[in-house]
């Protein structure tokens, strides 16, 4: 069980340094006023929440949201009251839905919208945020959503990779 949850901490890990990588390149290329921030960790975190019981999940969301609020100045409790309501939310959501590639897009749009609209009314209610709503849609939440979208390739292969290593630790314990 242990080697499980090191692998996906380890996953999660690294789509979290794919993040930082991605973010940093888009800065590089302005476009006009819109905001995009890669989610790979948290598409991430949502694909391993499917699975895992409630208590690994909150505490997996509560980790991720803790490195979010220490790379965001001045957001300390933000990412991780968002990033655990999300958890809750498609751990209550996602059993109505199946596994193929199509529910997990549509899994994927619905909890990156809730995340940010959650971020959205903590920004605005704790941190004196005064973006209009409709501003923050089309300048932040459309670009997160759909620039994102483009990555889930990404999401999945890395999963398949980390759940084969899983496996196959699996297999050799047995076989001892």
């Amino acid at each position: 069980m242990r080697t499980i949850r090191i692998i996906q901490t380890l996953y999660i890990i690294s789509l979290a340094v794919l993040d930082l990588v991605l973010t940093a390149l888009f800065k590089q290329v302005p476009i006009a006023n819109s905001i995009f921030i890669s989610n790979l960790a948290f598409m991430g975190l949502i694909l391993l929440t499917r699975n895992d019981n409630i208590e690994d999940s909150v505490l997996r969301a509560a980790g991720l949201g803790l490195w979010m609020d220490m790379n965001h100045i001045n957001s300390f409790p933000m990412y991780i009251t968002v990033y655990v309501l999300t958890v809750l939310f498609v751990r209550t959501w996602s059993s109505y839905l199946g596994y193929n590639l199509g529910e997990f897009i549509v899994m994927i749009i619905i909890s990156l919208f809730f995340k940010e609209i959650l971020l959205y009314i903590g920004l605005v209610f704790t941190q004196g945020y005064s973006i209009r709503f409709e501003n923050y849609v089309s300048n932040r939440m459309f670009w997160v959503v759909l620039g994102n979208l483009v990555f889930i390739p990404i999401v999945r292969k890395t999963y398949d990779i980390a759940h084969m290593q899983i496996v196959k630790r699996a297999k050799n314990m047995y076989i001892r």
